[in-house]
This record gives structure tokens, sequence and C-alpha cells, in this order.
């Protein structure tokens, strides 16, 4: 249980730091490409 739990930690760690990279990426690239 106890490993099972921390794997599903990592992975919510893993989701908002993918989530936190897309959305800058997405935010810069809209920066720039606007004009």
């Amino acid at each position: 249980m106890e490993l099972q739990s921390s794997w599903v930690s990592s992975a919510e760690k893993n989701l908002l730091l993918i989530s936190g990279h897309y959305y800058l990426c997405t935010a810069t690239c809209q920066k720039f490409g606007a004009s």
C-alpha cells in the first residue's frame, strides 16, 4: 500500500510538472507567435 500511494503521489507530481511546462510553452508560443 505504501509503495502504491507513493507511486500515485509521484505520478501526480509529474502530471503537475508536465501541465506547468505545457502551460508555459503555450503562453510563450502565443506571446511570441501573436505577431
